[in-house]
């Protein structure tokens, strides 16, 4: 499993994108403008469960918030190379 954790320009994490492998790959951000905190345990369950039930592929990544689009795109590069020739 790859791990990435997304940050804001005060290098505060924000988020996470994780990848199980080349096809499941999964998000989650939480909402500083409510005044939400980033909790790791919380937002890794909810980018695998994401990634498990709804993986982001490269024809999907326009519903992810554009915060995280470009992670998302990274990290579905990265999984491609990563797990090259990797059997389930």
């Amino acid at each position: 499993m790859l791990i990435k954790y997304i940050r804001d320009k005060k290098d505060a994490k924000v988020g996470v994108v994780v990848a199980l492998d080349q096809e499941h790959i999964g998000y989650s951000l939480c909402n500083k403008s409510h005044g939400d905190k980033f909790d790791r345990e919380k937002g890794l369950s909810i980018a695998i469960g994401r990634a498990e039930k709804n993986p982001i592929t490269i024809i999907n990544v326009l519903g992810v918030a554009s915060s995280a689009r470009t992670e998302c795109l990274r990290m579905l590069d990265k999984a491609r190379r990563y797990f090259k020739g990797a059997t389930i």
